[in-house]
C-alpha cells in the first residue's frame, strides 16, 4: 500500500508563524492556490481514497486537491495539541518554554507544554489512525491530508534518532509504504 501524506495549504496563522494546533483555522488565498498546485503535483499518483484531519485547513486542502473523491474525515489525523502555546507566535513560545519541546530526537518525545500532548502521544495517536486506515481499505494508493507537526512526528518516528529535523512546508507530500504490517518511509515527493 502506498500512502501519500500531505500538509494543508497556508493559513493566515502560518504566514505569521502563529501556532495553530487544534485551533480550527481555514486556508487563506495563498493556501488555496497551494492546494491547486498540489492537485497538479499528485495527479498521476493514482490515489483512490483520501482521509483527512477534521480541521478546516486540512479538509479544504484535500477537497481542492481531490474534487472528485469523497474525503473521509478522521479526527485522529489532526494536528498535535500544543496546549498553552496555541495561538501564540512561535518565537514567543520558544522564549517562554524553550526549544526542547520542538526537537525531534526521541529523548524529547515526552516533554509537554501546559495543556499539550507530547510528541509520543501524537505519534501513537496518528500511527493508530494510519493502521486503522490500512486495515479498513482495499485501496493501494491512499492520500492523507494532515498537518506539519503530525507529518514531522511521523517522518521522524521512521528515521534514525539523530536525523536532522525535516522541514514540512505547506502542501509538501511524503510517500510511505505499508507492506507485511510494516511501515517504511520512501521520502519527500519532489
Amino acid at each position: 500500500m502506498n500512502f501519500y501524506i500531505f500538509r494543508h495549504g497556508q493559513t493566515d496563522w502560518n504566514a505569521k508563524r502563529r501556532i495553530q494546533g487544534h485551533t480550527d483555522i481555514e486556508l487563506n488565498e495563498e493556501g488555496r492556490s497551494q492546494a491547486r498546485e498540489l492537485k497538479e503535483k499528485i495527479a498521476g499518483l493514482g490515489i483512490q481514497e483520501v482521509f483527512s484531519s477534521d480541521l478546516k485547513r486540512a479538509f479544504e486542502t484535500a477537497s481542492i486537491a481531490f474534487p472528485s473523491l469523497n474525503i473521509i474525515k478522521k479526527d485522529d489525523l489532526r494536528e498535535a495539541h500544543f496546549g498553552k502555546a496555541e495561538g501564540r507566535i512561535f518565537t514567543e513560545v520558544i522564549e517562554e518554554f524553550g526549544e526542547d519541546y520542538f526537537k525531534t530526537h526521541p529523548k524529547y518525545w515526552d516533554l509537554r507544554i501546559e495543556g499539550s500532548e507530547t510528541k509520543r502521544e501524537c505519534i501513537e495517536r496518528v500511527w493508530t489512525a494510519l493502521n486503522e486506515v490500512a486495515a479498513s481499505t482495499s485501496s493501494t494508493h491512499i492520500g492523507i491530508s494532515s498537518h506539519g507537526g503530525v507529518i514531522r512526528n511521523i517522518v521522524h518516528s521512521l528515521l534514525p534518532p539523530d536525523s536532522e529535523k525535516v522541514e514540512i512546508p505547506n502542501c509538501c507530500v511524503y510517500h510511505l509504504t505499508f507492506t507485511d504490517e510494516k511501515w517504511a518511509l520512501v521520502g519527500l515527493l519532489k
